[in-house]
Parts: structure tokens; C-alpha cells; sequence
């Protein structure tokens, strides 16, 4: 979002594509400040559906509210009877504003045969038919259609019944407005047609950027089209993460040659990532760094909060992270409990949710830790929070003991809010945003002893401790909106000639 508007706010035309079916794209749109120009969906460039406006789909203007139908209202849907029998199920959106989501179709035996989804903007976007089993207990999808606007089948998918019961994506139909169609095996060749066609429609030279390897990079790469391809770096690109010369590439983009021989640059968010990428990759394709993070102009412009402000809890040092194995709070809290035998008015506040992948194991040990070192009176677990500005400017310290990064995005957050660092010298990120001595320190991966030994140094002398604050805050001006522009420009922009 936030590279999109700093294109706009230099005069590149650029958009966010954007593949996922939703129902509700106009509430997408407002949630993320968008304008509708601004997004290209999938399903709503295939639907024509892109410049519509709200407009609800009501159970009367589907024609069933007449004397043939009887309805019960029950909290977010609505049973509709048909005599005695109930026939349909109608869905309501839960919010204020109201209207039909989805209609279910029951047969007989009141089983759900096929479910129609209503868009916000008051179209049919979509059907779903079901197949049952004998007993009644299983279902599974056998087909899809997406309409456009006007009614039209712009796409079929056909599903047969996976080896665990639920339908199985077993082909594609595209029709485009024009009348061709086109077989597709899956949802990579349905993103390709899907560019390809963006590239015919929009005007000029077109670049795409794909920032998630998959499906949609793949498709990209592989798309027969007279665009630029660019491939984005966000995390670690290979694995393990303690192999960087030899570990297992992670990204398809970069192991396969054939796909990477398609792309016309890689762009990380590190300069050593960058040259770790390149010396890895057979491939002259070019590799440059542009920063992931931006600190906002209006951010940098606000009265800055002196590390000895009121506001600030003095001694207070967090974390901002997933309660997760990569992040290893457990060093963090390690390195805290040494600290706090010297300084024993220091507190540690962790911001992050717990990991449901692991079903919360990560969180479970972590709470355990501190239990074991009796820790619970001055350890807190916060989990998410909506306000993080909040948290740093009560902050005087932060520190990330993970165990990998892709650019360590909190600690530019922490520093845009005068906040120290201290934190491993891990791949990537910290050393490209920390500047030891003068925001922080980076200490050896893994050595939370001397992780505890700079907490207890900048705590213990309030001068360095000011000082590392105000180096935290000049950080934080080299990733302002103007200076990524001048990476974006120069590394990228300006070096393809487009």
C-alpha cells in the first residue's frame, strides 16, 4: 500500500493487483484508504464490476418476497418456506448497512445443493453447486461459476472429490467479453491469463511486480506478454537459515532457471541480501536493493519525545513480535532476567499474537520461561495491538533476538519513535537499519549474555542513552519517503530506461 502511494505521490501511474474472490471489495478499498482506481482484482476486472457502487442485494429484489413463500427471520439469516418446506436459507451481511451475502438452495432432504453469493455492489458474483454422499454427512463442490455484471459466465471451475472428501480444483474455463475461451489446468494459468490481458488493456509500458513467490510469480514470469517482470525479496531466500551460502534456495523464481531466466530483476531489501542473492543465482539477471520500510513524512515531521519524557516509562524495554520459533523470545527474555538482576526497575512488554501453525506452542514455552524465572511481575504478554505508535513512544528500548529477518521491519518502527535497539546481527535488516554506537547495538546471533551486558550499559549511563535516541531518530530520516523514492528511481525506474 504505502509503495503504491509514494508512485502516485511522484507522478507513476501504478496499481495493486489483486487475485483472492471476495464479496466485499468495496470495504477492502475504504479499510486500506484506497481509491477504487487504485486496486485491480481478478474477479472484478473479469466481471466489469470494478466502477460499480455499493448497492446491497435485498431478499426483494430477488422476486421471492411474494404469497408463495413464507420467511423466518433468524439473527443473520433468514429461512424462506415454500408451503411447509424449506427451500432456501438467505444469509445477511452482519453489518449495518445489511443485505443478502449468500442464498443457500435445499433440496428434500433440506441439504445444501448450491449457494448463490451476492457482492456488495448488488450482483450475483457467484454459484456454487454441490454434490452429496448417500449418508447425507459429506459434500463437496462440483462447480463454480463467476458472473459479470450483466449475468454473463466469465469463468467456470470443476472440481472432483479429493481423497479427503472436499472437492479437488480439477479445471478452468475462461470467457473472456469477446466470446474466446480458454481451457485452464489450474489457478497459475488463470493468473497468467489474467495478466496478459491487463498488459493488452493498459496503456504505455507496463512493468509488473509480484511480491509473493507462487502461483502469482510464476504466472507472471511465464506470462507471453511485452512487460517488465520484476521479482520482490521479502524474507530469507534460502533455508536453513544459518547456511546462507549453501543452504536450499526457497524461492522457485531463484532455483529454476528457466523461470528466473524470465524476469527482468530481483529486488531485496538489503544491500547483503542483494549480493548474497546474486552470488547465489547462475543468472545475469540483476539484483538490486530498495528498503521494504518507509518512515511517512507526517511521522517524521511530529515533535519528537525525549527518551526522559514523562511519557516514557522509564526502564521500559519491548518486543514486537510473533509469538513464534523464527522470532526466539526466549533469548530476549533471557537477556532481560540477567539484566534486571543489576537493574531491577527494568520491565519487558511483548506485542505479538501466538501462532496457531504450532497450536501455540511457541507462546506456551515462552509464558513457562518466565514463569520458571520468576519473571510474571515484570514480564507482560500484550499480544496485537491497533496502536504500535503508542507503544513505542512509551518505550525506551526495544530488542529482536530473532533467529532470521527479510528487513526487521519493527526496528525502523522503533527508531522512527526515538527508540534504541539492541538486537542480533542476524540476516537481514538489522545492519542496514541499526547504526551501532549511534542508534543501538547489534550483538553476536545467539549471545543473549551479551545482549543483557549493552541493556545494562545504555540503562546504566542516561547520557548514551539520549544520545542513542536521538541517533535512533536522524536513523530513521534515511528511509523517509523521499529517499526510498531516490532508490526506487535510481535502482529500479532509471536503470530499465522506463
Amino acid at each position: 500500500m504505502n509503495r503504491q502511494r509514494l508512485f502516485k505521490k511522484n507522478g507513476v501511474e501504478s496499481k495493486i493487483i489483486t487475485v483472492n474472490y471476495s464479496t466485499n471489495v468495496v470495504d477492502h478499498v475504504a479499510y486500506w484508504h484506497l481509491q477504487h482506481t487504485d486496486l485491480i482484482n481478478l474477479y472484478d476486472y473479469f466481471a466489469e464490476s470494478s466502477d460499480l457502487p455499493e448497492a446491497r442485494t435485498t431478499l426483494s429484489k430477488l422476486g421471492y418476497q411474494t404469497k408463495d413463500y413464507r420467511f423466518e427471520a433468524d439473527g443473520d439469516q433468514v429461512k424462506i418456506f415454500s408451503t411447509t418446506s424449506l427451500v432456501m436459507i438467505a444469509h445477511l451481511f452482519a453489518d449495518e448497512q445489511g443485505g443478502v451475502y449468500s442464498l443457500d438452495f435445499l433440496d428434500a432432504k433440506q441439504r445444501v445443493i448450491r449457494t448463490d453469493y451476492y457482492d456488495t455492489r448488488g450482483y450475483r458474483s457467484m454459484s456454487q453447486y454441490f454434490a452429496k454422499a448417500d449418508n447425507a454427512q459429506e459434500n463437496w463442490v462440483v462447480l463454480e461459476q463467476f458472473f459479470t455484471v450483466a449475468g454473463r459466465i466469465f469463468l467456470e471451475k470443476y472440481y472432483i472429490r479429493g481423497d479427503n472428501g472436499a472437492g479437488k480444483l480439477n479445471h478452468m474455463r475462461l470467457t473472456l467479453k469477446t466470446g474466446q475461451s480458454y481451457m485452464l489446468e489450474n489457478k497459475t494459468a488463470l493468473y497468467r491469463s489474467f495478466i496478459e490481458q491487463l498488459a493488452l488493456d493498459l496503456p504505455g509500458t507496463v512493468t509488473f511486480i509480484a511480491d509473493r513467490q507462487g502461483e502469482l510469480s510464476r504466472a507472471m514470469a511465464f506470462s507471453q506478454v511485452p512487460a517488465r517482470k520484476i521479482l520482490c525479496i521479502h524474507n530469507l531466500h534460502y533455508a536453513p537459515y544459518d547456511d546462507p551460502k549453501h543452504a536450499h534456495l526457497a524461492y522457485d523464481a531463484l532455483a529454476k532457471t528457466d523461470e528466473l531466466s524470465r524476469v527482468d530483476m530481483i529486488i531485496a531489501s538489503t544491500p547483503q541480501q542483494a549480493a548474497d542473492i546474486q552470488r547465489r543465482i547462475y543468472s545475469q539477471v540483476p539484483v538490486v536493493s530498495v528498503p521494504v520500510g518507509m518512515v511517512s513524512d507526517s511521522l517524521i515531521q511530529q515533535p519528537q519525545v525525549p527518551i526522559a519524557a514523562p511519557t516514557r516509562h522509564q526502564g521500559k524495554i519491548v518486543a514486537v513480535a510473533r509469538l513464534f520459533w523464527q522470532k526466539n523470545l526466549a533469548d530476549a527474555i533471557r537477556a532481560f532476567a540477567i539484566a534486571r538482576q543489576t537493574l531491577p526497575w527494568l520491565t519487558f512488554d511483548i506485542y505479538g499474537y501466538g501462532d496457531a501453525r504450532d497450536q501455540y506452542h511457541e507462546e506456551k514455552q515462552l509464558k513457562k520461561l518466565v514463569a520458571e524465572l520468576h519473571l510474571q511481575a515484570c514480564v507482560s504478554f500484550l499480544g496485537h495491538t491497533n496502536n504500535i505508535a503508542a507503544v513505542y513512544d512509551h518505550a525506551q528500548m526495544m530488542v529482536l533476538t530473532s533467529r532470521f529477518e527479510g528487513f526487521a521491519l519493527a526496528l525502523l518502527e522503533a527508531h522512527a519513535h526515538g527508540v534504541p535497539v539492541v538486537t542480533y546481527d542476524i540476516n537481514y535488516g538489522p545492519a542496514s537499519i541499526v547504526q551501532a554506537g549511534q542508534s543501538g547495538f547489534l550483538v553476536a546471533p545467539g549471545d543473549y549474555r551479551q545482549l543483557a551486558e549493552k541493556l545494562v550499559q545504555v540503562f546504566s549511563d542516561q547520557p548514551l542513552l539520549a544520545a542513542l535516541s536521538q541517533g535512533a531518530y536522524q536513523v530513521a530520516t534515511r528511509f523517509s519517503e523521499a529517499a526510498i523514492w531516490q532508490q526506487w528511481h535510481h535502482n529500479v525506474i532509471q536503470r530499465s530506461g522506463k
